[in-house]
C-alpha cells in the first residue's frame, strides 16, 4: 500500500460515496437496488441498525478495475459489449 492509499477511509456513507465518485446521493441510492444496481449489499454496503449505510471503498473500486477488454466502470454504468443482450 502507497501513502496516498494510506490515508483512504475505508467506509463511506452514502454522502461520502457520492462525492466520491462525483454523483448525486439519489444516484448512489439507485445503483443500490432496482435495475440500476450495481452495489450488492454485504458486498459493497451494508446496513447496520441504528447507522446509516456504509460502503466499504476496496469493493467499490473493485467495479472499475480493468478487465480483459473494457473497464468494470463501464459495466457498473450500464454499457454492454457489441453482440451483449440486455438484462431481463
Amino acid at each position: 500500500m502507497n501513502a496516498a492509499n494510506a490515508n483512504v477511509e475505508e467506509y463511506l456513507t452514502v454522502e461520502q460515496l457520492a462525492q466520491r465518485l462525483g454523483w448525486t446521493p439519489k444516484t448512489v441510492q439507485n445503483k443500490m437496488s432496482g435495475k440500476d444496481a450495481i452495489f450488492k449489499k454485504g458486498v459493497h454496503f451494508d446496513s447496520p441498525p441504528g447507522m446509516p449505510t456504509l460502503f466499504r471503498w476496496s469493493a467499490v473500486l473493485a467495479i472499475y478495475q480493468f478487465d480483459d477488454e473494457r473497464p468494470a466502470s463501464s459495466a457498473a454504468a450500464g454499457a454492454r459489449q457489441p453482440g451483449e443482450s440486455r438484462r431481463a
